[in-house]
């Protein structure tokens, strides 16, 4: 602070003096009034205690020293006060004791100006307080509606001033209302009978205020919908869904009589339970019986296994289960004794032996996955042993020698003989010839080829050996070659050379025995010996009167009771009923080649 100096002039010490002391004061009394406003503006929460400023005057000479006003919460410091200077406040007025000088703009806020406490104010300050208190009294006689309207009126008059105490009752006073509203409807929807809702309503009223009367509620309703969620499956035929419902029930609201309830049902349902243990147990039983009267006892044995849990007669699954597993044990060891010989012929390549053993291992053993294949790998090599395979292409046809071209196929090297049939006849159950004895050939017949057969037989054994007939065309190819030859051993016939009428034999011989009846691609007996069905069909005849002929189907070559001249010619053919069984007709196989 720079001190005033003294005027020069004889007599202004005197005369400024006082001037200097007045305007002081007028400047002390200026910045009080400046911090009053500041005070005033400021909440009641924001305000900070300021002390008056003290005024210290010069002691000699006249001289006045500032006062010391002490810091606010004002966002700009007041400078200090000198003598004949403007002091800035928060106003920009001119001051009145230096004309000609304006008091500079104070720099940086000065906080919101609010209203002086005016009549109104005050009167809107004790309607506030009044609606206040009249909001508590609605309060506790319970009514919330009007308690909250009331203070939300006490806290609009009261604006722009925010009262937290009066807010915080506030929000607890529309807690309670909208709880208490909750609850009125809770009681509105059990009283309905929708439990459901009502135990909505319950659960949102605790969340907001909770109370003894709403959990006990809670509770009640609660084991209300666990009762009539058990009647609906109990009415659907769902007893241990019902029970466990039941029991929740219970336990939330214990009752006497849904406890005696709970019991009546448990009791049914150990009933229903022992009923239908019975019912599966007679049944797997019966099961089990019906293998081992099929000499299946592996099934049997898995089925006495499953019985067990069922049975109530505990001696008597074991027995049963006892005598099976005997059973199936023998059969174990007869199962892998044929097993072994089934492999040990499949070593040396006799692959009808090999066929036979593994069949009998499979009566013994129908559960073994194994046996399956190794009866096909076994038929497999059976089916291609005696077969022929012609290779694609053209060859001369019929009487007039047309090309005809035909895909590769295998043909059988000799007719189908009487033990192959006999295997067909044990395994199928099909009808065997008439001239058999007990389902099997004459002895000493067994390599003769088989005769007596029909062309559904033929067809039936050649599915059976997964194999077909020959067409009448392929049957052409595989006697005569491709040169059109008349016999298979070439164009001159020879009665010597096959097993016809003309060679005298009257009888059928073994296969394979007419040395000269050999074709090109070294085909056996096509030229007599059986007679042989083909799979080409002719579609029945009508007659002039309408009468539909019988169906029938080729044959190829001549027998012991044909003519080798004229049946026994390679592009000879001739038909005759399907289901005629004659003794001169035989059949022999054929199969796609792969």
């Amino acid at each position: 602070m720079v001190p005033l100096r003294r005027s020069r002039r004889p007599g202004a010490a005197g005369e400024a003096g006082p001037l200097i002391t007045v305007l002081f004061v007028l400047i002390v009394i200026g910045l009080v009034v400046t911090l009053m406003l500041v005070r005033t503006s400021q909440s009641p929460n924001e305000r900070t205690p300021v002390s008056a400023p003290s005024v210290s005057s010069a002691g000699t000479h006249g001289e006045a020293t500032p006062a010391t006003i002490r810091p606010t919460t004002s966002t700009a410091a007041n400078p200090p006060a000198v003598p004949g200077t403007t002091t800035p406040t928060s106003s920009t007025a001119a001051n009145p004791d230096r004309p000609g000088k304006t008091a500079p703009p104070a720099e940086g806020p000065t906080g919101a100006e609010t209203p002086k406490e005016t009549p109104d104010r005050k009167a809107a300050k004790a309607k506030s307080a009044a609606q206040a208190n009249n909001a508590r009294t609605l309060a506790k006689k319970g009514d919330y509606v009007a308690a909250v309207k009331a203070f939300e009126d006490a806290v609009e008059l009261l604006k722009p001033d925010r009262d937290e105490a009066l807010m915080s009752e506030l929000a607890d006073a529309r807690a309670e209302r909208d709880s208490r509203t909750l609850l009125v409807e809770a009681k509105e929807s059990e009283d309905r009978g929708d439990l459901k809702v009502a135990l909505e309503r319950a659960e949102a009223s605790n969340a907001i205020k909770s109370r003894t009367e709403t959990t006990e509620m809670i509770s009640r309703l609660r084991a209300g919908c666990f009762r009539d969620e058990a009647r609906k499956k109990e009415a659907a035929g769902l007893p241990k869904e019902a029970v466990e419902l039941y029991r929740k029930a219970d336990a939330l609201l214990p009752d006497p009589g849904l406890a005696a309830h709970i019991k009546e049902l448990e009791d049914k349902i150990r009933a229903a339970e022992a009923a239908a243990a019975k019912a599966r147990y007679d049944e797997l039983v019966a099961r089990a019986k019906a293998e081992e009267a099929e000499e299946d006892f592996f099934s049997a044995v898995n089925l006495y296994e499953e019985a067990r849990p069922y049975a109530s007669n505990k001696q008597e699954i074991e027995a049963l289960l006892a005598g099976a597993t005997k059973q199936r044990d023998e059969f174990q060891t007869l199962f892998k004794m044929w097993l072994g010989r089934g492999h040990d012929h499949m070593r040396a390549g006799q692959w009808g032996e090999a066929i036979a053993a593994f069949d009998r291992a499979f009566k013994y053993n129908k559960n073994d996955t194994e046996i399956q294949g190794l009866i096909k790998q076994a038929r497999e090599k059976a089916i291609l042993q005696d077969m022929v395979l012609i290779p694609a292409g053209e060859f001369l046809s019929g009487a007039d020698k047309k090309p005809l071209a035909l895909t590769e196929f295998h043909i059988d090297r000799y007719e189908v003989t009487n033990v192959q049939y006999k295997n067909f006849v044990a395994v199928t159950g099909h009808e065997p010839p008439r001239d058999w004895e007990r389902g099997a050939p004459p002895e000493g017949t067994e390599n003769l080829p088989v005769t007596g057969v029909s062309w559904e037989d033929a067809v039936a054994y050649a599915a059976w050996a997964g194999k077909r007939l020959p067409t009448a065309e392929e049957w052409e190819k595989a006697a005569r070659g491709t040169d059109g030859r008349e016999f298979p051993w070439g164009n001159g016939y020879d009665p010597a050379k096959c097993n016809a009428a003309e060679s005298g034999s009257r009888k059928l011989v073994p296969v394979g025995s007419t040395s000269g009846d050999v074709s090109p691609f070294g085909i056996n007996d096509m030229a007599g010996n059986a007679a042989e069905w083909t799979a080409t069909v002719e579609e029945p005849k009508s007659s002039a009167s309408g009468t539909q002929g019988p169906k029938t189907a080729v044959l190829k070559g001549a027998s012991f009771l044909l003519p080798g001249a004229g049946a026994g010619q390679c592009p000879a053919r001739f038909a005759d009923e399907r289901d005629l069984r004659m003794l001169g007709y035989g059949f022999r196989c054929a199969r796609n080649a792969e």
